[in-house]
């Protein structure tokens, strides 16, 4: 997953996504 390739937890990755397509 993108998340353990980044070394970033599942949580954050769902975070940092939604945040990206909220900002378009």
């Amino acid at each position: 997953k993108l998340g353990n390739a980044l070394g970033i937890p599942e949580d954050s990755i769902k975070t940092y996504t939604e945040a990206e397509i909220r900002a378009g």
